[in-house]
């Protein structure tokens, strides 16, 4: 899963409105933050390949500490012991929930490559296999949860949020039925460094999304 992930920060964001948006960002999105570090790293690896399925022109070698979901529960445990610590019991307990989210929301998705315990154990349900219901399915959730967020919460109605929508909507449509340049196309670590740089642009346009008053759009 792509841009699904932050469908749950939406459809949650009402009901625990004190709770910044980016920061929801961060947390459903730690695992592959985590993946895209550990890959340029080389603790993590993948490969490209050539593939008309879009979804599988990234293999999945090792991706035992990011993507397990042994380590998935370990970091949103910190995470949850962490803003405990500085914020309160909920914080830690929705933080921990929307990082923990990551892993299940994959699990349709993937084919059987995702661990539960570090390498071992990979499971996954193969709806990748079917590129438009799988493209339909994330779009859609992402929307929806959108929508309802942007008309029932007058802190981040603004065009920010709005812009936010349409360019997540428009790098999945991209990355899903546009094919990689010659130069991407064979290079795993130039497609990471690509997602990074996309999500980390989604995360700051989240942050000035709840700053209305201080931007003029």
């Amino acid at each position: 899963m792509y841009i699904g992930h932050y469908g749950v920060a939406f459809a949650m964001k009402k009901k625990f409105n004190q709770i910044p948006l980016w920061l929801m960002f961060i947390s459903v999105q730690l695992a592959d933050f985590l993946a895209f570090i550990f890959i340029l790293l080389w603790i993590e690896k993948i490969h490209s390949v050539e593939n008309p399925n879009p979804f599988y022109r990234v293999v999945i070698d090792y991706l035992p500490y990011s993507h397990s979901l042994f380590s998935t529960f370990i970091f949103s445990l910190i995470i949850f012991l962490v803003f405990w610590k500085i914020k309160n019991k909920t914080w830690g307990l929705v933080l921990w929930a929307w990082v923990l989210s990551h892993w299940f929301l994959d699990l349709p998705f993937q084919k059987s490559n995702l661990p539960i315990f570090f390498d071992s154990y990979q499971v996954g349900f193969w709806l990748w296999d079917y590129i438009s219901l799988s493209f339909i399915t994330e779009l859609v959730f992402v929307s929806i949860t959108w929508y309802f967020l942007y008309h029932n919460n007058p802190k981040i109605k603004n065009m920010v949020i709005l812009i936010l929508i349409l360019l997540t909507s428009w790098f999945f449509t991209f990355v899903t039925f546009i094919k990689d340049p010659e130069n991407i196309e064979n290079s795993s670590n130039a497609k990471i460094i690509i997602l990074l740089i996309a999500y980390t642009i989604f995360t700051i346009i989240s942050y000035f999304s709840e700053r209305k008053e201080k931007i003029n759009l």
